[in-house]
């Protein structure tokens, strides 16, 4: 068998993503309601970019679901609550998400995700009758990554206390309660 060489892998692939992506509006444009998950993370600190990534959920008027990676977005320079807005309003405009349909985006508590999906929520017209406050709600903080970050103050209150006391405390409880909260998140198929 023979199997392609890396050049012509490398001329393929901007053809199939092409293609894939045409698929992938098509289906996006039969949508009753989308949500989103988004991820920012650095990849040099050397060249100050990083990268977002873009799920989508989605139900079509078929009742089909529809789970894909829209976008994996180089962002060159500082991640902040404006370049989150903009590079996450250029990924829907690309799609042609309309923003009424637009259920939930749930992100991390990093310090560009908060103002970015803030500030992308009050641009956009839901319809009408819709508040700010409303827009607020649409902004949802993964439940994954909180539980992430109780376990790291977790793990840094034990070190304190135990240069104080070095005896077991409530801390240790509540230690064992987060690790079994995230051994049973970890283990679900609901997550």
């Amino acid at each position: 068998m023979d199997y392609p060489g890396r050049l012509s892998v490398m001329k393929e692939l901007p053809l199939l993503a092409s293609e894939l992506n045409v698929k992938l509006q098509e289906q996006i444009k039969n949508m009753l309601a989308v949500s989103f998950t988004l991820d920012f993370w650095s990849a040099n600190d050397k060249f100050k970019s990083g990268f977002m990534s873009v799920n989508l959920t989605g139900i079509t008027i078929n009742i089909e679901f529809l789970e894909a990676t829209i976008a994996m977005e180089l962002i060159p320079g500082k991640h902040t609550g404006q370049v989150t807005a903009k590079s996450f309003s250029t990924v829907l405009a690309r799609f042609g998400v309309i923003a009424k349909n637009i259920g939930g985006i749930t992100t991390d508590d990093g310090s560009a995700m908060a103002p970015g999906i803030a500030e992308f929520l009050k641009s956009q017209d839901f319809g009408l009758g819709t508040s700010v406050e409303f827009n607020k709600e649409r902004h949802l903080l993964c439940f994954g990554h909180l539980l992430n970050n109780v376990w790291g103050d977790c793990c840094k209150e034990i070190k304190a206390t135990k240069k104080v006391s070095g005896s077991k405390t409530e801390l240790f409880k509540i230690v064992d309660i987060v690790r079994k909260l995230i051994f049973n998140y970890a283990q679900s198929s609901q997550r």
